[in-house]
Protein backbone atom coordinates (compact mmCIF):
# COMPACT_ATOMS: atom_id res chain seq x y z
CA UNK A 1 0.00 0.00 0.00
CA UNK A 2 1.42 3.52 -1.24
CA UNK A 3 1.91 6.12 0.88
CA UNK A 4 -0.77 8.89 0.51
CA UNK A 5 1.33 11.72 1.91
CA UNK A 6 4.02 10.82 -0.50
CA UNK A 7 2.11 12.19 -3.37
CA UNK A 8 1.77 16.18 -4.76
CA UNK A 9 -2.21 16.23 -4.24
CA UNK A 10 -4.28 19.17 -3.58
CA UNK A 11 -5.38 18.32 0.07
CA UNK A 12 -9.48 19.65 -1.38
CA UNK A 13 -9.00 16.96 -3.88
CA UNK A 14 -6.79 14.14 -2.04
CA UNK A 15 -8.55 10.14 -1.40
CA UNK A 16 -9.30 9.54 2.41
CA UNK A 17 -5.78 9.17 3.74
CA UNK A 18 -5.51 5.17 5.35
CA UNK A 19 -2.08 6.26 7.51
CA UNK A 20 -2.25 5.55 11.08
CA UNK A 21 0.16 7.28 13.31
CA UNK A 22 0.90 5.41 16.49
CA UNK A 23 2.76 7.51 19.94
CA UNK A 24 3.46 5.42 22.36
CA UNK A 25 6.24 6.57 25.28
CA UNK A 26 8.61 3.78 24.51
CA UNK A 27 9.75 2.83 21.62
CA UNK A 28 8.97 -0.97 21.71
CA UNK A 29 4.89 -0.01 22.22
CA UNK A 30 4.62 2.15 19.34
CA UNK A 31 6.31 -0.71 17.16
CA UNK A 32 4.51 -3.72 18.35
CA UNK A 33 1.21 -1.80 17.77
CA UNK A 34 2.75 -1.26 14.16
CA UNK A 35 3.84 -4.92 13.35
CA UNK A 36 0.17 -6.07 14.53
CA UNK A 37 -1.53 -3.17 12.46
CA UNK A 38 0.99 -3.90 9.33
CA UNK A 39 0.41 -7.68 8.96
CA UNK A 40 -4.05 -6.53 8.82
CA UNK A 41 -2.76 -4.37 6.10
CA UNK A 42 -3.19 -1.32 7.74
CA UNK A 43 -0.89 1.53 7.29
CA UNK A 44 0.93 2.23 10.20
CA UNK A 45 3.64 4.27 11.10
CA UNK A 46 5.60 5.47 14.71
CA UNK A 47 6.14 8.92 15.53
CA UNK A 48 6.88 11.46 18.47
CA UNK A 49 4.52 13.69 20.12
CA UNK A 50 5.82 16.46 18.14
CA UNK A 51 5.96 15.28 15.12
CA UNK A 52 2.19 14.23 15.45
CA UNK A 53 0.83 17.49 16.33
CA UNK A 54 2.45 18.82 13.34
CA UNK A 55 0.91 16.23 10.62
CA UNK A 56 -2.34 17.53 12.35
CA UNK A 57 -1.81 20.63 10.59
CA UNK A 58 -2.61 18.83 6.87
CA UNK A 59 -5.27 16.26 7.99
CA UNK A 60 -3.56 13.70 5.52
CA UNK A 61 -4.15 11.21 8.62
CA UNK A 62 -6.54 8.43 9.16
CA UNK A 63 -6.48 8.09 12.54
CA UNK A 64 -4.17 8.43 15.91
CA UNK A 65 -3.53 5.87 18.37
CA UNK A 66 -1.98 7.73 21.59
CA UNK A 67 -0.71 6.21 24.86
CA UNK A 68 -2.47 7.26 27.55
CA UNK A 69 0.88 7.98 28.95
CA UNK A 70 2.07 10.19 25.93
CA UNK A 71 -1.08 12.90 26.94
CA UNK A 72 0.33 13.83 30.42
CA UNK A 73 2.16 17.09 31.31
CA UNK A 74 0.08 19.23 29.38
CA UNK A 75 -0.17 17.30 25.89
CA UNK A 76 -3.50 16.02 26.18
CA UNK A 77 -4.50 19.87 26.02
CA UNK A 78 -2.34 20.36 23.05
CA UNK A 79 -3.54 17.54 21.02
CA UNK A 80 -7.22 18.66 21.48
CA UNK A 81 -6.64 21.94 20.54
CA UNK A 82 -4.78 20.38 17.26
CA UNK A 83 -8.27 18.44 16.76
CA UNK A 84 -10.58 21.25 17.70
CA UNK A 85 -8.49 23.56 14.39
CA UNK A 86 -9.56 20.71 12.07
CA UNK A 87 -12.10 21.56 9.24
CA UNK A 88 -15.95 20.99 9.85
CA UNK A 89 -15.71 18.12 8.21
CA UNK A 90 -12.68 16.56 9.73
CA UNK A 91 -12.99 14.54 12.83
CA UNK A 92 -9.79 12.23 12.94
CA UNK A 93 -10.41 9.37 14.86
CA UNK A 94 -8.31 9.02 18.11
CA UNK A 95 -7.03 5.93 19.87
CA UNK A 96 -6.50 6.06 23.48
CA UNK A 97 -4.33 3.37 25.30
CA UNK A 98 -5.16 3.22 28.84
CA UNK A 99 -1.64 2.55 30.95
CA UNK A 100 -1.68 -0.51 32.15
CA UNK A 101 -1.24 1.01 35.69
CA UNK A 102 -4.49 2.07 35.42
CA UNK A 103 -6.97 -0.28 38.07
CA UNK A 104 -10.39 -1.51 37.46
CA UNK A 105 -12.57 -1.12 33.57
CA UNK A 106 -12.21 1.58 31.14
CA UNK A 107 -13.35 5.19 32.61
CA UNK A 108 -15.62 6.59 30.03
CA UNK A 109 -15.10 10.01 31.09
CA UNK A 110 -10.96 9.62 30.31
CA UNK A 111 -11.53 11.10 27.08
CA UNK A 112 -12.91 14.14 28.10
CA UNK A 113 -11.18 14.36 30.81
CA UNK A 114 -7.75 14.13 28.83
CA UNK A 115 -9.40 17.47 27.40
CA UNK A 116 -9.90 15.42 24.03
CA UNK A 117 -13.64 16.69 23.83
CA UNK A 118 -15.00 12.85 24.46
CA UNK A 119 -14.17 11.33 20.93
CA UNK A 120 -11.30 9.19 22.02
CA UNK A 121 -12.03 5.39 21.82
CA UNK A 122 -10.47 3.71 25.16
CA UNK A 123 -8.54 0.46 24.76
CA UNK A 124 -6.81 -1.42 27.71
CA UNK A 125 -3.87 -3.01 27.56
CA UNK A 126 -2.10 -5.51 27.14
CA UNK A 127 -3.91 -5.18 23.74
CA UNK A 128 -5.65 -7.68 22.30
CA UNK A 129 -4.60 -7.74 18.28
CA UNK A 130 -8.10 -9.13 16.81
CA UNK A 131 -9.78 -6.06 19.59
CA UNK A 132 -7.14 -3.14 18.01
CA UNK A 133 -7.12 -5.08 14.18
CA UNK A 134 -11.42 -4.75 14.42
CA UNK A 135 -11.36 -1.00 15.88
CA UNK A 136 -8.67 0.44 13.78
CA UNK A 137 -10.81 -0.84 10.59
CA UNK A 138 -13.56 0.46 12.11
CA UNK A 139 -12.79 3.63 12.50
CA UNK A 140 -10.93 4.16 8.96
CA UNK A 141 -14.12 2.85 7.71
CA UNK A 142 -15.56 6.39 9.47
CA UNK A 143 -12.79 8.33 8.12
CA UNK A 144 -13.68 7.51 4.91
CA UNK A 145 -17.37 8.63 5.15
CA UNK A 146 -15.69 11.97 5.99
CA UNK A 147 -14.05 12.60 3.26
CA UNK A 148 -17.10 11.24 1.16
CA UNK A 149 -19.10 14.03 2.93
CA UNK A 150 -16.27 16.44 2.14
CA UNK A 151 -16.18 15.42 -1.55
CA UNK A 152 -20.06 16.15 -1.59
CA UNK A 153 -19.76 19.31 -0.22
CA UNK A 154 -16.58 20.44 -2.80
CA UNK A 155 -19.37 19.53 -5.33
CA UNK A 156 -21.87 21.19 -3.87
CA UNK A 157 -19.81 24.21 -3.87
CA UNK A 158 -18.98 23.82 -7.48
CA UNK A 159 -22.18 23.72 -8.66
CA UNK A 160 -23.36 26.74 -6.80
CA UNK A 161 -20.23 28.42 -8.56
CA UNK A 162 -21.48 27.21 -11.67
CA UNK A 163 -24.81 28.53 -11.27
CA UNK A 164 -23.63 31.58 -10.22
CA UNK A 165 -21.85 32.40 -13.67
CA UNK A 166 -25.13 31.15 -15.02
CA UNK A 167 -26.98 33.86 -13.28
CA UNK A 168 -23.89 36.21 -14.16
CA UNK A 169 -24.38 35.22 -17.87
CA UNK A 170 -28.23 35.51 -17.85
CA UNK A 171 -28.13 38.89 -16.48
CA UNK A 172 -25.56 39.65 -19.06
CA UNK A 173 -27.54 38.27 -21.56
CA UNK A 174 -31.09 40.25 -20.37
CA UNK A 175 -28.99 43.27 -20.13
CA UNK A 176 -28.05 43.01 -24.33
CA UNK A 177 -31.16 41.69 -25.53
CA UNK A 178 -33.25 44.89 -23.82
CA UNK A 179 -30.35 46.90 -25.38
CA UNK A 180 -31.19 45.78 -28.75
CA UNK A 181 -34.61 45.67 -28.84
CA UNK A 182 -34.76 49.24 -27.79
CA UNK A 183 -33.26 49.95 -31.69
CA UNK A 184 -36.46 49.42 -33.58
CA UNK A 185 -38.50 51.39 -31.13
CA UNK A 186 -37.32 54.78 -32.32
CA UNK A 187 -38.60 53.52 -35.90
CA UNK A 188 -41.75 52.51 -34.60
CA UNK A 189 -42.42 55.52 -32.51
CA UNK A 190 -41.67 57.82 -35.36
CA UNK A 191 -44.44 55.41 -37.84
CA UNK A 192 -46.98 56.04 -35.08
CA UNK A 193 -46.34 59.92 -34.64
CA UNK A 194 -46.12 60.12 -38.37
CA UNK A 195 -49.66 57.97 -38.75
CA UNK A 196 -51.37 60.32 -36.27
CA UNK A 197 -50.72 63.28 -38.08
CA UNK A 198 -51.84 61.40 -41.47
CA UNK A 199 -54.80 60.57 -40.45
CA UNK A 200 -56.47 63.65 -39.29
CA UNK A 201 -59.94 62.66 -40.43
CA UNK A 202 -59.89 59.04 -40.23
CA UNK A 203 -60.61 58.04 -36.44
CA UNK A 204 -60.09 54.71 -37.09
CA UNK A 205 -56.81 55.10 -38.08
CA UNK A 206 -56.19 57.77 -35.45
CA UNK A 207 -56.95 55.27 -32.66
CA UNK A 208 -54.67 52.80 -33.79
CA UNK A 209 -51.64 55.30 -33.81
CA UNK A 210 -52.48 56.33 -30.66
CA UNK A 211 -52.57 52.73 -29.64
CA UNK A 212 -49.05 52.53 -30.78
CA UNK A 213 -48.16 55.26 -28.82
CA UNK A 214 -48.96 53.71 -25.75
CA UNK A 215 -47.80 50.30 -26.46
CA UNK A 216 -44.35 51.96 -27.33
CA UNK A 217 -44.31 53.57 -24.41
CA UNK A 218 -45.18 50.92 -21.95
CA UNK A 219 -42.49 48.95 -23.80
CA UNK A 220 -39.94 51.77 -23.09
CA UNK A 221 -40.49 51.89 -19.15
CA UNK A 222 -39.96 48.15 -19.78
CA UNK A 223 -36.85 47.57 -21.41
CA UNK A 224 -35.62 50.45 -19.44
CA UNK A 225 -36.46 48.13 -16.29
CA UNK A 226 -34.77 45.27 -18.12
CA UNK A 227 -31.83 47.24 -18.51
CA UNK A 228 -31.10 47.45 -14.75
CA UNK A 229 -30.16 43.77 -14.09
CA UNK A 230 -28.52 44.50 -11.10
CA UNK A 231 -32.32 45.56 -9.48
CA UNK A 232 -34.02 42.49 -11.44
CA UNK A 233 -31.69 40.12 -9.60
CA UNK A 234 -32.60 41.56 -5.87
CA UNK A 235 -35.86 42.20 -6.78
CA UNK A 236 -36.00 45.93 -6.30
CA UNK A 237 -37.56 46.91 -9.82
CA UNK A 238 -38.48 51.02 -8.84
CA UNK A 239 -41.89 51.19 -9.05
CA UNK A 240 -43.48 54.78 -10.72
CA UNK A 241 -46.55 55.30 -8.03
CA UNK A 242 -49.49 57.43 -9.79
CA UNK A 243 -52.66 58.08 -9.18
CA UNK A 244 -54.41 56.23 -11.84
CA UNK A 245 -57.41 55.74 -13.77
CA UNK A 246 -58.21 51.50 -13.31
CA UNK A 247 -60.60 51.62 -16.29
CA UNK A 248 -57.82 53.51 -18.89
CA UNK A 249 -55.82 50.65 -17.35
CA UNK A 250 -58.09 47.75 -18.43
CA UNK A 251 -58.61 49.31 -21.95
CA UNK A 252 -54.91 49.21 -22.05
CA UNK A 253 -54.96 45.35 -21.32
CA UNK A 254 -57.65 44.48 -23.46
CA UNK A 255 -55.56 46.22 -26.27
CA UNK A 256 -52.49 43.94 -25.49
CA UNK A 257 -54.49 40.80 -25.82
CA UNK A 258 -56.97 41.77 -28.45
CA UNK A 259 -54.82 40.23 -31.23
CA UNK A 260 -55.08 36.81 -29.97
CA UNK A 261 -58.23 36.90 -28.36
CA UNK A 262 -59.23 37.84 -32.35
CA UNK A 263 -56.79 35.02 -33.37
CA UNK A 264 -59.09 32.50 -31.41
CA UNK A 265 -62.68 34.22 -32.69
CA UNK A 266 -63.37 34.82 -29.07
CA UNK A 267 -66.17 37.47 -27.99
CA UNK A 268 -65.03 40.05 -25.51
CA UNK A 269 -67.53 41.44 -22.95
CA UNK A 270 -65.95 44.35 -21.16
CA UNK A 271 -67.76 45.62 -18.79
CA UNK A 272 -66.36 49.26 -17.59
CA UNK A 273 -67.48 52.10 -15.00
CA UNK A 274 -69.06 55.64 -16.30
CA UNK A 275 -67.21 57.46 -13.66
CA UNK A 276 -63.42 57.41 -13.15
CA UNK A 277 -62.13 54.74 -10.80
CA UNK A 278 -58.82 56.12 -9.23
CA UNK A 279 -56.49 53.53 -7.76
CA UNK A 280 -52.71 54.39 -6.99
CA UNK A 281 -50.02 52.02 -8.36
CA UNK A 282 -47.63 51.41 -11.46
CA UNK A 283 -49.43 52.08 -14.50
CA UNK A 284 -47.20 49.67 -17.19
CA UNK A 285 -46.89 46.99 -14.15
CA UNK A 286 -50.91 46.92 -13.43
CA UNK A 287 -51.46 46.81 -16.93
CA UNK A 288 -48.85 44.29 -17.35
CA UNK A 289 -50.53 42.13 -15.14
CA UNK A 290 -53.67 42.24 -16.34
CA UNK A 291 -53.37 42.18 -19.89
CA UNK A 292 -50.80 38.27 -19.17
CA UNK A 293 -54.02 37.43 -16.93
CA UNK A 294 -56.68 38.03 -20.53
CA UNK A 295 -53.95 36.71 -22.90
CA UNK A 296 -53.41 33.66 -20.29
CA UNK A 297 -57.52 33.54 -20.29
CA UNK A 298 -57.07 33.44 -24.22
CA UNK A 299 -54.79 30.78 -24.43
CA UNK A 300 -56.86 28.41 -22.47
CA UNK A 301 -60.30 29.47 -23.85
CA UNK A 302 -61.53 26.95 -26.72
CA UNK A 303 -61.39 28.90 -30.29
CA UNK A 304 -64.87 30.71 -30.33
CA UNK A 305 -65.46 31.21 -26.72
CA UNK A 306 -66.38 33.78 -24.60
CA UNK A 307 -63.93 35.92 -22.46
CA UNK A 308 -65.58 37.96 -19.31
CA UNK A 309 -62.62 39.87 -17.47
CA UNK A 310 -64.82 41.80 -14.91
CA UNK A 311 -66.78 37.96 -14.03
Amino acid sequence: MSDPSSKSIDPLEAPAPERVLIVAPTGRDAAVVADALSGAAVLAHPTLFPAMLQELKGQAIGALIVAEESLLDGNAEQLAQALRGQPSWSDIPLIVLLSERRSGAADPALAAGLGVDGLALLLERPLRTTSLISTVRMVLRARRRQYEVRDHLNEQVRIGLELAHAARSKDEFLAMLAHELRNPLGPIRNAGALLERMAKNDSSIKQLSEIIGRQIGHMTRLLDALLDVSRITRGKIMLERKLLDAKAIAQDAVEIARPLMELRAHELLLMLPSNPLRVTGDGTRLTQVLGNLLINSAKYTSAGGEDHPNS
